[in-house]
């Protein structure tokens, strides 16, 4: 164990010899828990607990003819059994392919101290770290590092290497997510394979650079890496190679895979739990049963003249949005309450709306100042869209609507603070909280209303109502705000339109061109 410390409860007795005997002296004779580490054990009265190098702590229990109990407590022992916002029936409602299953049972928790110590296994790891020793990798944000784990893991199945994730840039990703008991456990703890990670973090600009333009999805079958023990993956430039290599080997739609693989991957970590938990319990708010709403407000840059604090880099490296200047106070909110109308427009009924951004300034208006959204009550006006201008190129054809609301908008605990980027040098996991939280609660909802970037559309992923084009809007393009809410199906029913449209055109020009081609041979 890290440290053999014991963390002590209320009412244990706890003492340790520097042989690592443990004594729990338990004055009401009930189970009781304590922490070794970061794993939970169950304490028995009067118990003595000895741990031995595999992580395992014998009981010796003097009352009892049983005389001894071993209990795995290799990482993973927690069983993370605390409340948080979440579906009971994940294996019936987000089904998998059986292959998928198969490969996410053979690594449970707590079994990792057979696997990593085995000298023969091989393991493809998930990275954020840095070269040149000190130098940090660049990695992007959340999305941008998760989007390529289907792939890495049917890469990992088929090469029969074991799979793992590993950051520490900004933080270690167990810092926010954590595997659901009996899930598959992806963390890589301190003391296994240290050789290949000083390694890893010591290798040049170069090789760093390189790496990242590896398509994995056809090199790592090949030498030097078929022959390599532990292969280190970062989120990668060569993505779209990844990907299409991978779809000419297998039929994945990953839109199908995320909400079942997350979920037998991922929990919220007891900390980030308990910081959403007043929000969820306030409001009684059940998975599937709400809408959410996305606005990234610092990107693109300026966009219709919104004006950063740090004009330089923002987005990333924060500094909020200057509010005090006219036209970014109007563009700002303008986008976040037709975010919230777009939002309800897909759900009429909903009760809530979970409001996520990059910008507090904007939660704060919406749940404060907004003449829309901050004071929603029965006598409140309709919300509607009077058809635009038919002819507009970003009309959708979306007719009249108008709907009658009552929903009230939500955010995260502290919502006020400004939510750090996640591609950003190490630092109070705290303070990126807000990132996890956000991903979270979207993909527990029913119905969305996202703009632009990664981040919010792969909220709707993570959902499982992706498929399902009338259960999202997006309230935003890149170049414009989008009044009318179409609709995923809407948007795909008039670019259908269009196209035929545009092939008929095609078609005049080709037959066209003939009768020119024609013309010209019997004139020739």
């Amino acid at each position: 164990m890290a440290d053999n410390s014991i963390e002590k409860k209320a009412e244990v007795h706890v003492s340790l010899d520097s042989t690592s005997q443990a004594k729990f002296t338990i004055p009401d004779k009930s189970i009781q828990t304590a922490t070794i580490a970061d794993n939970s054990i169950e304490k028995k009265p009067e118990a003595y607990v000895s741990l031995n190098s595999t992580n395992k702590a014998k009981f010796a229990i003097p009352d009892e003819s049983k005389q001894t109990e071993d209990l795995n407590l290799g990482i993973g022992g927690d069983e993370y059994d605390y409340r948080f916002i979440k579906y009971e029936d994940v294996a019936k409602k987000f089904p998998l392919p059986d292959w998928w299953d198969k490969f996410l049972k053979t690594q449970p928790v707590a079994s990792h101290d057979k696997t990593l110590s085995d000298p023969d296994t091989k393991f493809l790891v998930m990275t954020c770290h840095k070269y040149a020793t000190t130098t940090q990798e660049v990695c992007g944000g959340i999305t941008d590092r998760l989007v390529l784990l289907p792939h890495y893991l049917w890469l990992a199945h088929k090469t029969g290497r074991k799979f793992f994730i590993r950051y520490s840039k900004p933080a270690p990703l167990e810092e926010f997510f954590v595997p659901p008991k009996n899930g598959f456990d992806w963390r890589l703890p301190d003391g296994y394979i240290d050789d290949e990670w000083k390694a890893y973090a010591s290798r040049s600009a170069s090789t760093y650079k390189d790496g990242r333009r590896i398509n994995w999805a056809k090199d790592i079958f090949s030498a030097p890496w078929n022959e390599k023990r532990v292969v280190f993956v970062n989120s990668n430039l060569a993505m779209g190679a990844i990907i299409n290599t991978v779809s000419t080997m297998v039929s994945l739609n990953t839109d199908d895979i995320w909400p079942g693989l997350f979920r037998r991957m991922f929990q919220p970590s007891k900390n980030l739990a308990q910081d959403m938990a007043s929000l969820v319990e306030e409001y009684d708010l059940k998975a599937g049963e709400y809408a959410s709403a996305h606005v990234r407000v610092k990107w693109p840059k300026q966009y219709n003249g919104i004006l950063l604090n740090n004009k330089e880099s923002g987005d990333k490296q924060g500094g909020g949005v200057n509010m005090s200047w006219n036209v970014t106070y109007a563009t700002v909110t303008g986008l976040g309450d037709n975010a919230i109308k777009c939002a309800v427009r897909a759900m009429p009924w909903t009760k809530y709306v979970y409001f996520a951004s990059d910008a507090n300034e904007l939660t704060e208006y919406l749940l404060l100042d907004s003449p829309m959204w901050s004071d929603r009550s029965s006598d409140s006006a309709p919300i509607s869209w009077n058809g635009g201008d038919a002819n507009s190129n970003d009309h959708f054809d979306v007719p009249a609507w108008e709907v009658s609301t009552t929903a009230k908008v939500i955010a995260r605990p502290h919502y006020n603070v400004e939510p750090e980027h996640f591609d950003k040098n190490q630092m109070d996991p705290k303070k990126i909280y807000a990132t996890f939280i956000d991903m979270w609660m979207m993909a527990h909802a029913k119905y969305h209303s996202f703009g632009v970037g990664g981040y919010g559309h792969f909220g709707t992923v993570l959902s499982g109502n992706h498929g399902n084009e009338t259960y999202r809007t997006r309230h935003r393009d890149y170049d414009a705000i989008q009044p009318n809410c179409a609709t995923s199906a809407e948007r795909k029913k008039y670019k259908a339109k269009q196209s035929t449209s545009l092939e008929e055109i095609l078609e005049i020009v080709r037959e066209t061109n003939k009768k020119i081609v024609k013309f010209q041979q019997l004139h020739a």
